[in-house]
């Protein structure tokens, strides 16, 4: 015999009106990479191309 917590498991579910569909919740590939983006996954950092930036970027280095 097994105890269960009722007020867990007694929950009053109801029908939704409306009836999602799988095409409806897929996100296109740019959407994904900003959500991930946001959790700094998949960001490459920018590589510095003109000697100001070469510069900046060390003492941004430098400075943490």
């Amino acid at each position: 015999m097994l105890l269960l917590d009722k007020g867990y498991f007694d929950y009053d579910f109801e029908k939704c009106e409306r009836e999602l569909r799988w095409e409806e919740t897929v996100r296109s590939d740019e959407e994904m990479r900003n959500i991930f983006a946001g959790f700094g996954i998949g960001t490459a950092a920018k590589k510095p191309e003109t000697t100001e930036e070469i510069q900046n970027h060390i003492i941004k280095q430098m400075e943490e």
